[in-house]
């Protein structure tokens, strides 16, 4: 089964201590994502590095790790008309994670609650697989 993975599932696969179970599902499956997932791991990772939470080593290992994963990359042209759409209640990357599942049919795997709260409730035809 395919997923698109959105940031907060890939960088919380990459530090987390007990993320045995994501890590699992991530090197398992086909993963979609948006092109912003690059830019939005590396990030949140150089934010948790700054704040102390994340030593240097460790945000080393998980770049050349997140490097590793096989990952295919939908357009942003396919998704902007549909990404817009979405303008009034998600951010504007948030939605293009949510178009991305929607035009490939996919599951939105995340670990941000609120996005998985504000498509459960405005985005009937996107299932979202919280972890």
């Amino acid at each position: 089964m395919a997923y698109v993975v959105d940031a907060s599932a890939l960088v919380d696969s990459l530090v987390a201590i007990d993320g045995d179970a994501v890590r699992q599902l991530i090197n398992a499956e086909e993963l979609l994502a948006p092109r912003i997932l690059v830019n939005e791991v590396m990030s949140a990772l150089r934010r948790l590095e700054r704040a102390g939470v994340l030593p240097t080593e460790l945000g080393d290992r998980s770049i050349a790790r997140a490097a590793r994963i096989s990952l295919t990359y939908i357009e942003d042209r396919l998704l902007m008309k549909e990404a817009w759409g979405m303008r009034g209640y998600l951010r504007t990357s948030e939605a293009l994670y949510v178009a991305a599942a929607r035009v490939s049919k996919s599951p939105l795997l995340t670990s941000d609650d609120r996005l998985a709260r504000a498509v459960r409730e405005q985005v009937a035809d996107v299932r979202v697989v919280s972890i």
